[in-house]
């Protein structure tokens, strides 16, 4: 409609200046040139009317994430200290397309700051269960699944509360990604992990904390092979390192920042006990139990 408006006017523009018809035709010619894209502009399904990439800023739980291109989504998981050790977990989705992205998790590319004022560069990054690496890892971002991605930050003050910034370097050609362009993280609240220790201890005095700590359905079993259920749990009575200087039995555990196993076994034989302990949202939970004594 407004094309039509236009293309009137001038027209009679046109008859009004016909006298000087060289002139006239010079003018007009310049004019539906002018038509021609404030028209293209309006048109919705016109190329000059599309947007150009921009980025994309979403609150979410209070925190504030900017991605600097449209077609990569970034949501929040959790953000928990486990000593010195803070883990901030996220989801990176590719929109419509797959995609590699780089995450510069090096010190002169990617930085953080908390509450204190801290400034915080020593990065590594998780995909999924895989092992935490210091350098710039490749991830594959399969179109339109949310990929799970774990960024630790070490020598975090226990002390502070609040992440206020995180600028978090990436770089990927399928979505217009530059190390220049930077995915930013502000104003996250910190959730203290509970000390496994305590609550180790809690776990093997109190029946019914023990019970709300375990994460059924778990993996293992008891010894007549069937499925551990809360209706044949058998509570745990005394913790497998009061074994370890039993002659008998030979006794592990390894610790991670977010997991524990504790294995319990006789020598030469087939007989063993072992726990999986997991953090989940800042607290322990038992997620799996081999019983075969």
């Amino acid at each position: 409609m407004k094309k039509n408006v236009s293309l009137i006017l001038i027209a009679m523009l046109f008859s009004y200046l016909s006298t000087e018809s060289s002139y006239a035709q010079k003018w007009l010619n310049k004019a539906l040139n002018t038509v021609e894209k404030v028209a293209s502009a309006l048109d919705p399904e016109s190329p000059q009317s599309k947007e150009q990439p921009t980025a994309n800023s979403s609150p979410q739980n209070g925190i504030q994430i900017n991605v600097p291109v449209p077609n990569l989504i970034i949501k929040y998981v959790s953000f928990t200290v486990s000593g010195t050790d803070a883990i901030l977990e996220f989801t990176l989705t590719s929109a419509r397309k797959d995609a590699n992205i780089n995450l510069a998790v090096s010190s002169n590319r990617s930085i953080a700051y908390d509450n204190l004022g801290n400034k915080l560069e020593r990065f590594s990054v998780s995909q999924g269960g895989d092992s935490y690496a210091n350098y710039p890892k490749t991830l594959l971002l399969p179109a339109d699944i949310p990929v799970n991605c774990k960024l630790r930050i070490s020598r975090f003050d226990t002390s502070a509360s609040v992440l206020k910034r995180l600028d978090l370097s990436a770089k990927s050609a399928e979505l217009g990604l530059e190390y220049t362009n930077v995915i930013t993280f502000q104003n996250i609240q910190i959730t203290k992990s509970e000390n496994y220790e305590a609550f180790s201890d809690k776990f093997i005095k109190d029946a019914q904390f023990q019970l709300s700590r375990i994460a059924f359905p778990i993996k293992g079993g008891n010894s007549e092979g069937e499925n551990w259920t809360k209706g044949n749990w058998s509570v745990m009575q005394t913790p497998l390192s009061d074994f370890k200087n039993n002659k008998q039995y030979k006794y592990d555990i390894q610790k991670g920042t977010n997991s524990v196993v504790e294995k319990l076994w006789i020598p030469d034989s087939d007989m063993f006990l072992e726990c999986h302990y997991e953090l989940i949202d800042g607290k322990w939970y038992l997620t799996a139990y081999y019983d075969n004594f």
